[in-house]
């Protein structure tokens, strides 16, 4: 009983939805029911699986099944996935293993290019992805006083 595990991504971040896709392809066992079907997960090169999800499903009369479970993604690092597939008493048949990493939501300040800067929704100036925008100029006369300053230094300072 051949059994194949997928994601539709394999890096998230905290509180993103994976969905996993289930098939087992066995057309030459057309409508075998009571097959116990589980998704499990471990901590990359962790010895012990946690179930993730359980169900008892049934081939088609091609010998055909194919499912879906979302799980939302909850702790930061590195898991594998894998489908388990129990049928009577014969040994368990194990899909490969996925791997999937859980990375933090990066910060603006960790992108280095004005593209990626603004598609992560922060702001570009002065060469710096930033998080918040640019602060608007000091307001006019406040720019006039401060020439004015330094105008008023420069002449004393030259007599």
């Amino acid at each position: 009983m051949p059994i194949i595990l997928k994601s539709d991504k394999t890096t998230v971040q905290p509180g993103q939805s994976i969905v996993f896709t289930i098939i087992i392809n066995e057309p030459n066992s057309p409508n075998v029911t009571g097959i116990t079907l589980s998704l499990l997960y471990r901590q990359a090169g962790a010895i012990t699986w946690t179930i993730m999800d359980t169900r008892t499903v049934a081939l088609n009369d091609l010998g055909y099944y194919q499912g879906t479970v979302t799980k939302t993604a909850v702790e930061l690092g590195q898991f594998e996935a894998m489908a388990r597939g129990i049928y009577l008493a014969y040994p368990p048949m194990d899909s490969a293993i996925l791997t999937i990493t859980v990375s933090a939501v990066p910060t603006c300040s960790s992108y280095m290019t004005q593209t990626t800067c603004e598609a992560a929704g922060c702001y570009w100036y002065n060469n710096v992805c930033n998080s918040s925008p640019q602060p608007p100029p000091p307001p006019f006369p406040l720019l006039i006083l401060a020439i004015a300053g330094i105008f008023a230094v420069v002449i004393l300072s030259s007599k």
